[in-house]
This record gives structure tokens, C-alpha cells and sequence, in this order.
């Protein structure tokens, strides 16, 4: 599982040329906007262009739907994150009237259609619990705001994320 956004980008584009066996490996999203395909907002555009490439080409696309949720559940995917600069990941925001169903490690794993003010588009996030299926989950953060969130996260989404035990997460912290 993948996050869309700004923060995975450069990393996919690495990850799409490392030599795995990429036929044997399916992708997915942590959070879709609920656009077109083809529309520049979209997150699975975005992870076609820069991972779904190269030595990755051969890597399987499989849609975020709550229809797939137990299959992506069952298969303990490692997950790549990233977090935003008001301490959401994947599309778990703040001030979403839903937060506390998100961010519930006991909810069951699953994929829900949302809306919120942060964001002018409607989106599919997974579920915190659906996030701790994973073997291991990979927290991208980048600059120095994003730095005194993850230093102070008491109350954030992403607070729920680091403070859990079910599935260990590695956080990777650049400038």
C-alpha cells in the first residue's frame, strides 16, 4: 500500500527501478481522490507515473475499493505513508467528523469513502486499522514543520499511528 501526495514521489521513482521480482508484487492506495484516472489529482495516476515503471512495470495495479479491503487486509502488505504538515496520513485528517472510526485500531479493516474541509475533493482513505494489517509500515516525513509534528503529535491523526504496537513503523525523516 502506497500513499499519494507530494512526499512519495521521488521515493517511488527510486523503488520503481530496484530489481524485485515486480510480477509477484501488487500495488495499491492508502487514499484515492475520488477524481479521474487521467485527472493530475489523482493519487493512482501519480503511482502509475513514478512507481508502476521501469524494473516496477510489471507490478499489478489493484484499486482501492471497500469491495478489496479483505483482500488487501489478508495479504499483510507493507505500507508506505506520508504525512501531512497538519499531522493526517493517507486521507485520516484532523477535522474529519469520522476521526475517531479512522483512527480506531480495533475498527474493522476497511476502505470508506470521505469528505472533509481539508480537502476540495471527496476521497477513499483506508482505516487505521485496515494500516495495521501491514508487516510494516514506512512514515515518510519531510521538511522542519513536519518535524515538530511528528515532536508533538498528541491529538493528531498520526499520533494513533506512531503510538500503536500491533505493526512496527519506521519513520524516515529528511530536511
Amino acid at each position: 500500500m502506497v500513499s499519494g501526495g507530494s512526499s512519495p514521489v521521488v521515493c517511488l521513482g527510486r523503488l520503481s527501478e530496484y530489481p524485485l521480482v515486480w510480477s509477484r508484487v501488487d500495488v495499491t492506495l492508502t487514499d484515492e481522490r475520488l477524481v479521474s484516472v487521467t485527472d493530475d489529482a489523482s493519487n493512482e495516476k501519480m503511482v502509475r507515473e513514478t512507481l508502476i515503471t521501469n524494473a516496477a512495470s510489471h507490478a499489478q495495479f489493484c484499486e482501492l475499493s471497500a469491495t478489496n479491503s479483505e483482500l488487501i487486509a489478508s495479504a499483510r502488505p507493507v505500507c508506505l505513508v506520508g504525512m501531512g504538515e497538519d499531522g493526517h496520513f493517507a486521507s485520516i485528517f484532523p477535522d474529519n467528523t469520522m476521526l475517531d472510526q479512522l483512527v480506531n485500531p480495533k475498527a474493522e479493516p476497511a476502505a470508506i469513502d470521505i469528505t472533509t474541509k481539508a480537502s476540495s475533493y471527496p476521497r477513499r482513505t483506508v482505516n487505521l486499522a485496515m494500516v495495521l494489517q501491514s508487516r510494516v509500515i514506512l512514515l515518510l516525513v519531510y521538511g522542519d514543520k513536519k518535524r515538530q509534528v511528528l515532536d508533538a503529535p498528541s491529538g493528531l491523526p498520526v499520533h494513533h499511528l506512531i503510538q500503536q504496537s500491533k505493526a512496527p513503523v519506521n519513520i524516515y525523516w529528511a530536511p
